[in-house]
């Protein structure tokens, strides 16, 4: 599976964005970087 970098300028056009997918992403240095959901079970 290809993944695509998603570069954003500014914090407001990384609020709008929208993958369709319920997954979690960070921004680092204006790159999108899918997060790592631990299972409940870390939490604790």
């Amino acid at each position: 599976m290809v993944q695509t970098r998603h570069r954003f300028y500014s914090f407001d056009d990384y609020l709008a964005y929208d993958d369709g997918t319920e997954n979690f992403y960070e921004l680092f240095n204006g790159e999108l970087g899918q997060t790592v959901v631990c299972p409940w079970h870390h939490v604790l």
